[in-house]
C-alpha cells in the first residue's frame, strides 16, 4: 500500500497518470496468454535499472509497456533509444500522452512506442536491455524468446533481460540454456536479471 502511495506522489511530480489494474479482456479482443495491465512499482523499475550497467550506447525494449511508466523511467538514464511495445491501443494512446507531458529528468529523447503484437516486433539488432514485467506466457512468450535468441545469434552484444514477476517464464527457464540469472531480487513480486551468453 505505501509502495502505491509513493507511486501516485512520484507520478504527480512527473506529470504522468500510469497506475491502476485495468482487465485484459477490457483492452484486446484476442486476449487468450496476455495478462492484465497492473504496472511495475516505481521504486522497482528503479531499483532494477540501477542493477543494470547501461551505456550510451544501450537500446531498451519494454515488452508490454503498458500505460509507459518503465519507458519514461528508462528515459531518465542515458540510452541512446528506448522502444515500448504494446498490444493494446487503448493502453499506447495513455502511454502516448504521458511521454508529451513526462516533465521529469529525461537522459534519453529518442523514445519510439511500437503498437503491435510483441510476437511480430521486430527486435532491433542493437537491443541490448529487455524489460518484462510477466506481460504474457505461453505461445506468445516463447515465440517472443525465439525472435529474441535469433536477434542474439545473428548480432551477439551484451543483451541483458530484466524480468519481474518471472513466474511463468521460470516454468520454461530450462529451455533457454543460452540466458543465465545474475541477480534477484523481491519487490512486490520476484525479480530476476539475466544475461545472454554464447551457449
Amino acid at each position: 500500500m505505501a509502495d502505491r502511495v509513493a507511486d501516485y506522489i512520484e507520478e504527480y511530480r512527473l506529470g504522468i497518470r500510469c497506475s491502476g489494474f485495468v482487465p485484459i479482456e477490457t483492452l484486446i479482443d484476442n486476449w487468450q496468454g496476455s495478462h492484465d495491465y497492473a504496472p511495475t512499482g516505481v521504486r522497482a523499475v528503479r531499483r532494477l535499472l540501477d542493477a543494470v550497467e547501461i551505456r550510451e550506447d544501450d537500446v531498451f525494449v519494454d515488452y508490454g509497456c503498458g500505460k509507459g511508466r518503465s519507458v519514461l523511467l528508462a528515459a531518465e538514464r542515458r540510452f541512446r533509444t528506448i522502444h515500448g511495445v504494446e498490444v493494446s491501443s487503448k493502453l499506447l494512446e495513455i502511454a502516448r500522452r504521458n511521454l508529451s507531458s513526462f516533465c521529469g529528468t529525461r537522459s534519453c529523447n529518442d523514445i519510439r512506442l511500437h503498437h503491435c503484437d510483441a510476437r511480430r516486433f521486430a527486435l532491433p539488432p542493437d537491443a541490448t536491455v529487455l524489460f518484462f514485467a510477466n506481460p504474457f506466457h505461453g505461445d506468445i512468450l516463447t515465440s517472443v524468446f525465439a525472435n529474441i535468441h535469433q536477434s542474439f545469434l545473428s548480432n551477439q552484444r551484451q543483451l541483458r533481460v530484466i524480468f519481474n514477476n518471472p513466474i511463468h517464464f521460470r516454468k520454461i527457464e530450462h529451455a533457454y540454456p543460452w540466458l543465465t540469472p545474475v541477480r534477484h531480487f523481491s519487490f512486490e513480486q520476484d525479480c530476476t536479471i539475466y544475461v545472454a551468453n554464447n551457449s
